[in-house]
């Protein structure tokens, strides 16, 4: 099932973290048995402080306002330690996948905080303390790994994935970034899917290795694929996208750019063109914008003008004229036929 989530609110940005992106971990995924110790280890109170400090250059977190909030952030960070014992414990997820996941959406525990001090104290501290968590979870993600590959149960069917993006709808000039997000169908747990577009090579810096991956943000530009029919006639279509994990159903789409025709006038119409020498012109507008679209006029094969300029087309006595049709020069839009070939 594909579902297309419109916005999601953005999150403060994690420089400790590899992705900024927001994050989709539902509270209503089902928990893994898996029992792992030490899931969330992390600096110690007295140590993070100096912590931050070393390794984020945090100059700014005060001792005094660690030990006032520690034990209500620490009781504020056991829902996220128990979505990452879930993300951790999930063949094919990785540490960082799952740190990169949950501890980026923990951060929201500082939302709490209206006064602006308070809250910048808070995200400092948790950063830090995200970062601890993400150099001590080897060791917890390895005991993880284990109960939850020995707990998978033995089956043949591949199970299905729910796929969402965003953007939901992307304009025919976008080019920034997307996100796909992969949920297990059942268990709504986050999973670690790789991307690929038709046609194309892509590097999403984000992530560890460099491959698209979901819940990761993509870098893409807006790109359409040419399909040249029998008749010679050229249609742009997005490219599909493909989702694929092992143990689950492969998903394809289409990207979801905003498909546009041309809208394309004529003068004189077809109908009033004469034998001889006759003075035309053809206008290619976008039909959202109404800006003039760069597009050649073709008559049968021929490239014979630009359109929205005038030309002269010389319709011979005895010859068949051939099919009008407008062409984007750059392959933005599909052809649009102004006048099919006379019979």
């Amino acid at each position: 099932m594909l579902r297309f989530l419109a916005a999601f609110s953005l999150l403060l940005p994690l420089a400790s973290l590899r992705a900024a992106t927001p994050q989709v971990f539902p509270d209503n995924y089902k928990p893994s048995p898996c029992v792992v110790k030490n899931i969330c280890a992390t600096f110690s109170r007295a140590d993070i402080a100096q912590a931050g400090a070393r390794m984020q250059a945090y100059t700014g977190l005060r001792q005094k306002w660690i030990d006032a909030h520690w034990e209500k952030l620490t009781v504020d960070m056991q829902p996220y330690c128990a979505k990452l014992t879930t993300c951790y414990a999930t063949p094919g997820n990785t540490n960082m996948f799952c740190n990169d996941v949950v501890l980026t959406q923990a951060m929201s525990i500082c939302d709490q905080f209206s006064d602006k001090a308070d809250h910048e104290q808070c995200f400092l501290l948790l950063r830090t303390y995200a970062s601890g968590i993400d150099l001590k979870s080897w060791k917890p993600y390895a005991e993880a790994q284990a109960c939850g590959k020995a707990n998978l149960p033995a089956t043949s069917t591949l199970r299905k994935l729910d796929v969402t993006m965003t953007p939901a709808a992307i304009p025919p000039d976008f080019n920034g970034k997307l996100v796909v997000y992969a949920l297990d169908s059942e268990t709504h747990i986050p999973m670690r899917a790789f991307i690929t577009v038709e046609g194309e090579i892509l590097y999403a810096r984000d992530v560890p290795d460099g491959r698209p991956t979901t819940s990761y943000a993509l870098p893409w530009k807006a790109k359409l694929r040419t399909i040249t029919d029998a008749h010679g006639r050229r249609e742009v279509a997005a490219p599909m996208v493909k989702i694929e994990k092992e143990g689950y159903e492969t998903i394809t789409f289409p990207m979801p750019i905003e498909m546009r025709a041309m809208k394309v006038e004529m003068t004189p119409p077809p109908e009033k063109l004469k034998r001889g020498k006759n003075t035309v012109t053809i206008t290619a507008v976008d039909p959202v914008t109404g800006k003039p679209v760069d597009a050649r006029v073709l008559v049968g094969r021929t490239d014979v003008a630009e359109a929205n300029q005038p030309f002269e087309l010389e319709l011979k006595r005895g010859e068949k004229r051939g099919e009008i049709l407008v062409r984007s020069s750059f392959s933005r839009y599909s052809d649009v036929v102004v006048a099919p070939p006379e019979r």
